[in-house]
Order: structure tokens, then sequence, then C-alpha cells
């Protein structure tokens, strides 16, 4: 970093203008440098801070604009700017009809994957809620999970027990009341228990232990 530093300064500071060409408006014989020291008394001009009512505003705007172009350059007319300006309202309101045309036809996904994570805490707050397994089951019934939300249903159970410190028949007997009520969830069980067994290695031993168990 020192050493980047050091061939900076030796090339002086060629890629770090001290005033940006775009922002070097005015010649170097029209500046005018501004010297103040610490100790002689400088005017802070406060009555700048002060709002004061022209009578000849107007006046005083065409007297800014006619400055401001000489100083930027500003070759084009008030006519070509309203000009611009009136073209630019016609493309934003195309824009605009075209957007609400495609807004109409358009069908959003979610693809930030909400509701997953919305059921997900549920289930979690719902299993961590019940003193006991039937409870458990009755509440998470009750969630009416559709079709493709049952595999998330089996994996939260997995996954509560797997986090414990030790096991808990809670979550077993769990599972067991779930594959007994309907032999859909038995399905996602027998998939999760082979998904678990061909990556057991990876697990930690609190980890492995719950899940052989739950199994």
């Amino acid at each position: 970093m020192i050493e980047v530093m050091f061939a900076i300064r030796k090339d002086k500071f060629k890629d770090h203008p001290s005033v940006i060409a775009e922002l070097d408006l005015i010649e170097e014989s029209e500046q005018f440098t501004h010297l103040i020291t610490l100790d002689e008394p400088a005017d802070s001009e406060d009555k700048i801070n002060v709002f004061q009512f022209d009578n000849n505003f107007q006046e005083s705007e065409e007297k800014y604009k006619a400055i401001r172009k000489e100083i930027l350059d500003e070759e084009s007319t008030d006519d070509e700017e309203d000009g611009y300006q009136s073209s630019n309202e016609d493309e934003d309101d195309d824009e605009d009809e075209e957007e609400d045309e495609a807004t109409d036809s358009t069908t959003i996904i979610d693809n930030t994957e909400t509701t997953l994570r919305t059921l997900r805490r549920d289930i979690y707050l719902t299993i961590q809620s019940s003193l006991d397994f039937e409870e458990c089951a009755h509440k998470l019934l009750r969630l009416e999970l559709k079709p493709g939300q049952i595999v998330e249903l089996c994996h939260m159970i997995v996954d509560c027990a797997a986090q414990q410190r030790t096991y808990m028949k809670f979550y077993g007997l769990l599972a067991q009341r779930f594959c007994q009520l309907n032999s859909d969830y038995a399905e996602p069980f027998t998939t999760i228990f082979k998904s678990c067994y061909d990556t057991i290695h990876r697990f930690e031993t609190n980890k492995l232990r719950n899940v052989a168990k739950l199994f």
C-alpha cells in the first residue's frame, strides 16, 4: 500500500487530478483565489442566510440564466429545451401506457420464498408451544397444509429433532403419528432418511445420534 502511494506521488498524481476535467469550467485567468487566515477577522456574511424578497425576480432570473449559459457554454435555446421536454413527456406517456399493459398481463412470481419461510416459522412455533406430541399433531393438522408443503413439515420435524442436545421421544412419536394418520407423510420421511444416510458422514455426533434414534 505504501509503495503504491509513493508511486502515485512520483508520477505527480497524474491519475488523480485535483479538479476533474468535467468540473473545470472556468479558465485560470478568470479564477479568483480567496485566502483567509485564522488571525485576521473574516466577514461571515450572515445576511446571505436571511431571505430577502426580490422585487425584480424575473429580471434577476434572466440575468442568472445568461451568466450560466456563458459559463457553461450552453448553446441550446429555450425553444429547444421546451421541445425536448415535450418530446420526453410524450415518450414517458407511451412508456407508462406500455407498462400498464404489461402489468395487466404479468403474473407475479415470488422468488424470495417468503411463503416457505413463513410456513417453516409457523411449524416451528407450533412444535415448540405444544405440551405433547398429540397436541402438536392436532395443531399442525389445523394448518391445512397443501400437498407440496407436507415435505416441509417432515423436514422441520427431523431438523428440530436433530438440533436437540439429547434425543427427545416427542419428535419420534410426532413423526409416527403423522405416518399413521396418512400415508402421504411416510414417503417424505423415507426420502429424508435416504438423504440423511447418504450424507451421514457430514453430521456431527449429536445430530447423528438424534437422527438415528428418530428413524
